[in-house]
């Protein structure tokens, strides 16, 4: 199995991770800060020392994944990303480890719920953040 790909979160574009294009023309629009913006950016503080999983819900195309990728890639841009493309790539990182310094990308958790060994994963993942 390859690796899925690793770099600093802030040479990923939106298209990479999954944040859709709200113009026809594909071209990304300026992003337009909205009050919740500084409490993630607080949460993804650089000097907390624990790990931590942040869940952004809200109405489909609300701009869920694009306030994830504005504060990750201003926040944390010199951390590595991963972003595995599959459930199987998913459970080999987890079992595999985490370096320290990386964001780990899920996009839309619930695919990796609902997928077979969903549970399983999310047991791993939980492992990972007890680490």
């Amino acid at each position: 199995m390859t690796e899925p790909p690793r770099r600093p979160a802030g040479q990923w574009t939106p298209a990479e991770l999954g944040v859709h294009h709200v113009t026809g023309d594909g071209l990304m629009p300026a992003y337009v800060r909205r009050p919740h913006d500084e409490q993630l950016q607080a949460v993804l503080d650089p000097e907390t020392e624990y790990s931590r999983l942040v869940v952004i819900r809200g109405d489909a195309l609300s701009g869920k994944s694009r306030a994830a990728y504005e504060a990750v890639t201003g926040v944390l841009a010199d951390w590595t990303l991963e972003h595995p493309p599959t459930v199987a790539a998913l459970a080999a990182r987890l079992e595999a480890g985490i370096s320290p310094r990386t964001v780990l990308w899920l996009g839309e958790l619930r695919h990796h719920a609902d997928a077979d060994r969903g549970a399983a994963i999310l047991g791993l993942l939980d492992d990972v953040l007890d680490g």
